[in-house]
């Protein structure tokens, strides 16, 4: 999470906006530990939240949340201009693509990063024995092959999501040894 002092004039004036905007997991769990840290009001809030995972975050506070057909930035850019104007503040990984971002740019959206992705270092084990590889984002792509560089091909790889796919599969175009299943 950024440090508080990065977050706190933002998270002030996210009272003036009617929709917070959520995108993942992780934005829901430390917004919400700020607005718990600094007793912000939630009243008349409504959460937009890109799929399941974050969607859950907030049912478990009870706050109305809508999400889109398709949990991606561009089905939430659907969303968003398939509704009347409301106004939007997003609390976001630095890491964020900006697609979403440049369309609540067109809305006057209140839009701050909340948190930055990073890779924590560790040793990491062997990948003997392992079958498949699930990833969730681009950045656990990222992640993964910084620590497996010239991973093994007889790995499935796995991705949630539209996104994270296309992320991996670019991810074999730039590295002829590695192989998608």
């Amino acid at each position: 999470m950024r440090p508080l002092q990065d977050c706190i004039k933002s998270l002030i004036k996210i009272q003036n906006y009617s929709h917070i905007v959520l995108t993942s997991p992780v934005a829901a769990r430390y917004f919400f530990y700020l607005v718990d840290v600094f007793d912000l009001s939630l009243e008349k809030k409504h959460f937009l939240a890109v799929g399941g995972a974050t969607k859950k975050g907030i049912d478990a506070r009870n706050l109305p949340v809508t999400t889109p057909s398709v949990a991606t930035q561009e089905g939430m850019i659907d969303l968003i201009q398939n509704s009347p104007f409301f106004s939007y503040a997003w609390p976001k990984s630095s890491r964020a693509r900006d697609k979403l971002e440049k369309e609540l740019t067109l809305r006057n959206a209140l839009i701050f990063d909340l948190y930055d992705t990073k890779t924590r270092s560790f040793n990491p084990p062997s990948l003997q024995g392992v079958k498949k590889v699930v990833f969730t984002s681009p950045s656990t792509v990222d992640a993964f092959f910084s620590f497996y560089p010239k991973a093994l091909r007889c790995i499935e790889w796995i991705s949630r999501g539209p996104i994270t796919k296309e992320y991996l599969l670019s991810k074999f175009q730039k590295d002829s040894t590695l192989k998608p299943f």
